[in-house]
């Protein structure tokens, strides 16, 4: 019984680790260095960019306001 336990709480510890990390490394449209990237919404249309490029976007965004 507690084999099968293990066994179970294993493979739903190893899904959810997988479903977790799901960004593709691709070239980013904003810098064009190969990153973990994801989609976002700017000024009406869609975008792939990197963690970094993005922050950096919504602190230039802050400064205007």
């Amino acid at each position: 019984m507690k084999k099968k336990l293990f066994v179970l709480v294993a493979a739903a510890t190893v899904f959810v680790m997988g479903m977790t990390g799901c960004k593709k490394e691709t070239k980013c449209d904003a810098c064009e260095e190969v990153k973990k990237r994801d989609s976002y919404e700017v000024m009406g249309e869609e975008v792939w960019m990197c963690d970094d490029c993005h922050d950096a976007l919504e602190a230039l965004g802050d400064l205007m306001k």
